[in-house]
């Protein structure tokens, strides 16, 4: 096998296997297909099924359609090798996911030299797809030939995946050509030795003929790609007004009439008084300089309740108003679907920008740096996606970077918010990223963030956001929480690991800003400061090793010690309090010593070089200076929360540690919070703001206001500052949907629950024209029951989807959305926010009530407070909270005015308990108790009829 004339090779052999799990080790291959492609064309083909002899699982068999009986007549693996590889002879191999296929077959060969495979090179279209296409929505198989208009009939069988595995490979090469040659150089720098070919290639073949910067053109797919930006109608400037005026809500009323501008652009649209009812509070709470706490039930509308309100305010009085979601997911919904709809819609002309925490942003300046530095092999393969997201991005969003943004720890090397910003100094500043969102959101009408950074922001004065008079929290029963979770503290040694890594690190390549300083002061002219500077950071390099030895060590004995906190019991994941009085402090005493005192030199003496540095006199001594002093306060940081975390001595905080199983040791992480947010949030938040409005579907309990008021201390504001506002929802769910409680059942704490609720799954879906969908509180509960209701439900039909098994829950719901016979198992991620209308989710199971973990150390500390007050805790705030819980489970069912459905609740105590029909009256729909199987099956019987969905309006 030779390369072409213009160096990519020319003969390939594209292949895919079919196993029996994920594991060489203990699974086996049921089939293997390849196809050889010579200059572009395929010109052979080689399919096999073989013996594994062992089972195949239910779900290998729904996703590949082999059967036991298909292959139980097949040769085993030993008979397939030698054909494929005369087959493939001397040809380099095309896989997609390279390192899964090789590994199965190397396991195949089992170190015999005639048998492996892969010699000749191995291409991965995996590597190369991330690479080339970054900003796609996921690089699947199938996604990449939908993107390249590859035929792939039978998605997961071994022939056909080959096919286009191998002719996606002639289609991105086709992208490579359109490839810079200086991005082509900069991608060869980051490339694994088999990629790095083909991109060198690239590189002779696009001398002379594009620009040095060229990026690829996807014709009419390139809108199909991910492609954020951080503002829209930024030439409709705000111009601030020294007198208010107010909106007429009578006019802006007019906008959601039945011939008005929303309902001509939108099909299906129907006039909903909840909607309309909950933009003139919202209009009214702008108008008059008040609070407003609205419910807005599923169906409403109420992104553009509040959006078209705020827009026309905002225009009229050159003010800012301030959106904030608890989700980036809803927030990217809004600026990327809702305010492009209504700038079409309304007759206003208002500018919008989307601003997340400086986590999320590119640092230029620190990805030019981090380009000239050594990187493993797997860091730099996992990084080489960025080199041509870089130069296609227009918001550096790392939403963007689908390759990349699952490595936390990578990115953060290359992220706005790992370290320090240089500000004006910036060589960078004109383009930077960051500073682009930031001076957007400063000239906007309308600022959409997420509720991270609203508490992040107040906590810095308000530092990225600047004062603000307007604020709207959407997604607001998620307000307590974040602000809990921002208030609070943690030290783990991961944390220490970045933290000193940043300063020093020596595995196998030194990095750090120690080697950069040593490497700048090795060119400047001798003297006595610098050579105190050159000592001063060779100390620190053995100072930072000292404190990192310390610190690993408090944490590793700290592990072992956990069982001082658990009665002498240890645990593999769990959380345990601590006091005052059984602190960390008073378990490892010695050891918290030497990592805080560890820490305190290492960050004086990071601070006593950046002096040094500073009086120096060396060039760029503004940039080094300012690393030094970011990472001094970053060490500094470390140790004030080890110390305060270890001592526990704040009796407004509750403090825990968490242990959980990593690999084959225990890890350890300190962790606080306030008992209260409440008393915080009037300075906080409320005090900052003219008009604050909260809404949410579920902000209700018992019909009440007065649990969120109490939990966010809005009881604390007079009575004349904030109205209320329950609108309901426009969906007849006496109509719609139904409630059954399967009565009869024993509580799920009993001996063979999870049995009983595997044969009940497989009894209600199967007969299910539609989309099951099973929500679990319990990880180990939803795993005990996937593997039973997959066998069960082996060949019905039916997909069988479990999160935890078989890809990230975005994929996992796409999936689910897609077959719409299909029963998906999973936890508290798909309880809220989850919209799957129409058939795709016409059953919703709910397996056990969404309790608060009482054994949790900030639930046992809410609880508390509650007992101390002479109140019973379980009604007062256990209750409540499930109740909420259970209302954004049950708003999973009917996302439309035409969807139909049923849920099924399994935890008999909704029966049998005295809080039962409490929890069961916050359900806008009837219930019906069944006291025997045969009565829950009659009951949802007549609900698996199909129905046609129109998809109602849910802006």
């Amino acid at each position: 096998m030779g390369s072409g004339p213009k160096g990519y090779p020319r003969t390939f052999v594209g292949i895919d296997l079919e196993t029996t799990g994920l594991e060489p080790q203990h699974d086996r291959i049921i089939e293997i297909g390849a196809v050889r492609v010579t200059d572009g064309k395929i010109d052979g083909r080689f399919e096999a099924l073989v013996n594994p002899g062992i089972s195949i699982p239910a779900d290998v068999v729904y996703l590949t359609g082999i059967t036991d009986e298909d292959v139980a007549g097949a040769p085993g693996i030993d008979e397939v090798l030698p054909d494929l590889i005369e087959f493939v002879g001397d040809a380099p191999l095309v896989a997609h996911n390279a390192p899964f296929d090789i590994g199965f077959l190397a396991r195949a060969a089992d170190n015999r030299p005639e048998f492996l495979m892969g010699g000749a090179g191995v291409f991965d279209t995996l590597t190369v797809g991330r690479a080339l296409v970054p900003r796609l929505d996921n690089h699947r198989l199938t996604t990449l030939a939908a993107f390249f208009d590859i035929d792939l009939a039978r998605a997961h069988r071994a022939g056909d995946d080959a096919g286009a595995t191998a002719l996606l490979l002639v289609a991105l090469l086709g992208v490579l050509d359109q490839v810079g040659s200086a991005l082509l150089s900069r991608m060869s720098a980051f490339a694994d030795p088999q990629t790095k070919l083909l991109i060198d290639a690239a590189r002779v073949r696009s001398e002379g003929r594009l620009d040095p910067f060229a990026v690829p053109d996807h014709g009419e797919k390139e809108n199909g790609l991910l492609r954020y930006d951080v503002a829209r109608g930024m030439e409709f400037t705000r111009v601030a007004r020294e007198e208010h005026l107010s909106v007429d809500l009578d006019m802006v009323e007019a906008v959601f009439e039945e011939n008005g501008p929303i309902a001509s652009r939108l099909p299906g649209y129907e006039e909903r008084r909840e909607q309309l009812e909950m933009m003139r509070a919202v209009g009214d709470s702008f108008n008059s300089g008040i609070d407003l706490v609205v419910e807005a039930g599923t169906g409403v509308g109420k992104s553009l309740a509040y959006l078209v309100p705020a827009a026309h305010f905002a225009v009229m009085n050159g003010e800012r108003v301030i959106v904030s979601t608890n989700t980036k997911n809803l927030q990217e919904q809004l600026f990327n679907k809702d305010v492009p709809f209504l700038e079409d819609a309304l007759d206003l002309r208002f500018s919008v920008s989307l601003l997340k925490g400086r986590g999320n942003y590119l640092c230029r300046r620190r990805w030019v740096q981090l380009s000239e530095r050594s990187l493993s092999p797997q860091e730099r393969s996992v990084l080489l996606p960025l080199v041509l997201w870089e130069a296609e991005t227009r918001s550096g969003d790392v939403s963007e970077a689908v390759p990349v943004r699952r490595y936390g720890y990578l990115w953060s090397k290359v992220s706005a918010d790992g370290g320090p910003c240089m500000g004006q100094k910036c060589p960078m500043n004109d383009k930077c990223y960051l500073m682009q969102a930031r001076r957007a959101s400063q000239a906007a009408h309308i600022v959409i963030i997420n509720h991270s950074l609203l508490f992040s922001d107040s906590e810095t004065d308000n530092r990225v956001l600047g004062d603000y008079s307007y604020l709207i929290c959407d997604e607001a029963h998620n307000l307590e929480r974040v602000a809990t979770e921002h208030l609070g503290r943690r030290a783990n040694v991961w944390r220490a690991r970045t933290v000193l890594d940043g300063v020093y690190r020596s595995d196998g390549v030194d990095t750090g800003i120690v080697v950069d300083i040593l490497a700048e002061l090795s060119g400047q002219e001798d003297g006595g400061m610098l050579s105190a500077a050159r000592a001063a950071a060779e100390r620190l390099r053995d100072e930072v090793e000292d404190a990192r030895r310390a610190v690993e060590l408090f944490f590793r004995v700290l592990s072992t010690a956990h069982v001082k906190l658990n009665a002498g019991r240890a645990v593999e994941y769990g959380k345990l309090r601590y006091r005052p009085g059984s602190s960390i402090s008073g378990i490892v005493p010695e050891e918290l010593a030497d990592a805080t005192s560890g820490l305190a030199r290492a960050g004086n003496s990071v601070a006593a070089l950046g002096d040094l540095i500073a009086d120096s006199g060396v060039e760029r001594v503004d940039s080094v200076f300012q690393n030094l002093e970011f990472e001094a306060a970053r060490i500094g940081g470390l140790a004030d929360d080890l110390s305060y975390l270890a001592g526990a001595e704040d009796p407004d905080s509750v403090f825990w540690l968490e242990v959980r199983s990593f690999r084959d040791h225990l890890e350890c992480e300190l962790r606080c919070a306030p008992v209260s947010v409440a008393e915080k949030m009037g300075d906080f938040l409320y005090s900052k703001v003219e008009s604050l409005v909260m809404t949410s579907a579920t902000l209700t309990v018992d019909g009440s206001f007065d649990f969120l008021f109490e939990r966010l201390g809005l009881d604390q504001l007079p009575d004349w500052k904030v109205l209320t506002l329950d609108v309901g929802s426009p969906y007849d769910y006496d109509a719609q949907a139904l409630a059954v409680v399967a009565g009869y059942l024993n509580p799920p704490s009993s001996p063979g629950f999870n049995h009983v609720v595997s044969d009940l799954v497989v009894k209600l879906a199967k007969p299910a024209a539609g989309g099951t969908l099973v929500l679990f509180t319990s990880r180990a509960a939803l795993n005990a029951v996937f593997e039973e209701v997959r066998g069960k439900l082996a060949g019905s039909g039916k997909l069988i989807l479990a999160q935890g098994h078989g890809g990230a829950p975005s994929v996992l719901l796409n999936e689910f959305a897609r077959n719409i016979d299909s029963v998906l198992l999973a936890t508290s991620s798909f309880w809220e926010g989850v919209d799957v209308p129409g058939r795709s989710l016409e059953l919703l199971i709910i397996v056990k009530l969404p309790f608060p973990v009482p054994s949790d150390p900030v639930i046992q500390a809410h609880c508390e407070r509650y007992e101390q007050d002479g109140e019973r805790s379980f009604d007062k705030y256990m209750v409540p909270r499930t109740a909420i819980g259970l209302r954004q489970g049950f708003g999973r069912l009917i996302r439309s005015t035409t969807d139909t459905g049923a849920v099924v609740f399994l935890d008999s105590r909704l029966d049998g308990k005295s809080y039962g029909p409490r929890l069961l009256d916050q359900l806008p729909t009837r219930v019906i108790v069944a006291s025997c199987e045969s009565e829950l099956m009659s009951a949802v019987e007549g609900l698996h009829v199909c129905t046609e969905t129109a998809g109602g309006n849910r802006s």
